[in-house]
């Protein structure tokens, strides 16, 4: 199974996958493995893949979503890393939920913000003013930030895409004061010799000395210092989400 992983992260950096994307197939992966009683993917058919997609609508019942994204990485495996062209039948589909979703009241908003310190304060009032999606804030980095217009920019959102939304005056100064225990946090690496970021795609060979330049830190830095999981070299990312969910 160890080659078999290295194959596939191989081909999902090649892909250019965001690293929770990897980790979540690889998840399906392994678990279909199991499910088969730890055969190899080559050894098995489409009617094995059918097999395990419906024991998790009908046995673990999970959501729509859920199953869809194993599917995913069981196509992506075969189609991409095992080379072999997958065609499914005949396999059970989840019911779709039909429930209203829960929106917050002003009120209910307000209540859970007056409990939030900062940074995660500043986090959730950029969710809520401006829509973004948790780990958007989380990658947001220096330059992404035009305090004199008042704009923020997004980049390698959903489907790959950029976009400008604008910054909420409600964050704007918990922003501002993140953005100076970045830059202390940044001055203390260069001291240190930490000259690491992480870049994505192949921007790290078109800007070698990123990790040196402020404007391409994390805002919402972490105050430890990590191994990057695919460079291996030692950095300061940003929070994580297991973090800003606990808060």
């Amino acid at each position: 199974m160890a080659r078999l992983q290295q194959e596939f992260h191989e081909k999902m950096r090649t892909a250019h996958y965001a690293i929770n994307t990897v980790r979540s197939y690889w998840h399906w992966i392994r678990r279909y493995i199991f499910h088969h009683k730890l055969r190899h993917p080559s050894e098995l058919t489409s009617s094995d893949v059918s097999h395990f997609l419906s024991h998790l609508a009908t046995t673990e019942h999970v959501a729509p979503k859920t199953q869809k994204q194993a599917l995913s990485a069981l196509v992506f495996l075969y189609n991409k890393v095992l080379n072999t062209e997958l065609i499914i039948e005949d396999w059970v589909k989840p019911r779709k939920s039909h429930h209203l979703p829960v929106v917050l009241s002003t009120t209910e908003v307000k209540g859970i913000l007056s409990n939030l310190q900062d940074p995660y304060l500043t986090i959730a009032q950029l969710m809520y003013g401006a829509g973004l999606r948790l780990m958007e804030a989380m990658r947001l980095r220096v330059k992404d930030v035009d305090l004199e217009r008042n704009e923020l920019t997004i980049r390698q959102s959903k489907n790959a895409k950029d976009r400008i939304t604008m910054l909420p005056m409600a964050a704007r100064e918990g922003l501002y004061k993140t953005m100076l225990n970045c830059r202390r946090l940044h001055s203390i690496a260069m001291i240190e010799g930490i000259t690491h970021v992480d870049m994505p795609y192949a921007l790290a060979k078109k800007y070698p000395s990123a990790g040196k330049q402020l404007p391409w830190q994390f805002i919402f830095a972490s105050n430890n210092l990590s191994i990057d999981p695919i460079t291996k070299r030692r950095g300061r990312h940003h929070l994580t989400r297991r973090i800003c969910s606990v808060q």
